[in-house]
């Protein structure tokens, strides 16, 4: 898969890549972030450096998630 597939506000983000990290789909949109933007956070929150996607084939899950929300 590339990453040109993810989509920003649709799927959510799993790495497993010596680091742990997850974000949720909304996040992306909540931040307005574009997918490189995403990919850069994912990676800080891994504990690994920003651009470490650019250089490295992640080891990626893409998932979708419902959000459900109280009035």
């Amino acid at each position: 898969e590339s990453y040109d597939e993810i989509e920003i506000g649709k799927h959510g983000l799993l790495l497993d890549e010596g680091g742990r990290a997850l974000l949720l789909p909304q996040v992306a949109s909540e931040h307005n972030y574009d997918r490189s933007q995403f990919l850069t956070s994912l990676c800080h929150k891994a504990g690994l450096y920003g651009e470490y996607w650019k250089e490295r084939v992640l080891k990626l899950k893409v998932f979708t998630a419902l959000v459900f929300c109280e009035d």
